[in-house]
């Protein structure tokens, strides 16, 4: 089925937020994620990529707009039911790009085990999707480690079957590549494409453009302005060369041989931080 027929999963309308006493990270931002789709948010450094994840994940909500989740809203007051909470953070799963940030158990075990146990169930089927979920990360040999042992790629490896032992449908990633050595690198994007293969819906932040083809099939593109650019299939953005130098991903450098002026496109290599307060 085309993705245009697939039903509608989150639908973004007109999203402005802005954190205490700072100018807006997002203003009037708009689109549509469906079910089963692969979309990148992409745009430089401070350009509202994360802040939009953490308003997808219901950790902050939009100040003008608003954010439909399978038709209905995110808001403040309808995570405040239990089990609309439970249903929510059951579907959607946010991987923090410091896998620092949610780590927090004594074993790797133990922090598999975390949201099975809050979601209710039963010692050994909890049990069971731990050790699923260990061997499809192929991390079995760390059960025992202390989280904060391990290399940043074992971090976020773990921080990543985490969020899939609650059996979520949506992963929302957070520069998920960033800091991996090559080979890290790679094993992690192997593992995204088997996750999107068995059907999960992947929203992933980044300003990677030599991996956006590994990791989405749809780009959404904010400017250095907080604002909606484009939102195109991921091959047409990276062969626009205007928009990706309006979103500051690139620069067009312009030098001349004699009479001949040359311009060439460059990469934008910032490094990576949080837009968080």
């Amino acid at each position: 089925m085309s993705d245009l027929y697939k039903p509608p999963l989150f639908e973004i309308r007109g999203v402005t937020f802005a954190y205490p006493g700072r100018p807006p990270s997002l203003e009037e931002v708009s689109f549509t994620v469906r079910k089963g789709e692969r979309v990148a948010l992409l745009g430089a450094n401070g350009s509202g990529k994360t802040t939009l994840l953490l308003l997808l994940d219901g950790l902050y909500f939009p100040q003008g707009g608003r954010i439909d989740f399978e038709g209905n809203p995110i808001e403040a007051h309808s995570l405040e039911d239990g089990e609309a909470v439970r249903h929510f953070r059951r579907r959607v799963g946010l991987l923090f790009q410091n896998p620092d940030a949610q780590l927090f158990s004594p074993s790797v075990r133990e922090e598999l085990l975390f949201a099975p146990r809050q979601l209710g169930l039963p010692s050994e089927e909890a049990e069971e999707r731990v050790e699923t979920v260990l061997n499809l990360m192929e991390i079995s040999d760390l059960r025992d480690r202390p989280p904060q042992s391990l290399s940043t790629g074992e971090k976020k490896r773990v921080a990543l079957a985490s969020l899939l032992t609650a059996g979520p449908s949506v992963l929302l990633l957070d520069e998920p590549t960033a800091g991996l050595d090559p080979r890290s690198q790679s094993r992690l994007l192997d593992i995204l494409e088997q996750l999107h293969g068995a059907g999960l819906t992947l929203i992933t932040a980044t300003h990677e453009l030599l991996l956006l083809p590994h990791l989405a099939d749809r780009a959404v593109v904010l400017s250095p302005g907080h604002r909606l650019l484009a939102e195109a299939p991921a091959d047409e953005v990276l062969s626009d060369l205007a928009l990706l130098d309006r979103a500051n991903l690139i620069h067009i450098h312009s030098h001349r041989h004699g009479d001949v002026l040359h311009r060439h496109p460059h990469l934008h290599w910032a490094g990576h931080h949080h837009e968080e307060p």
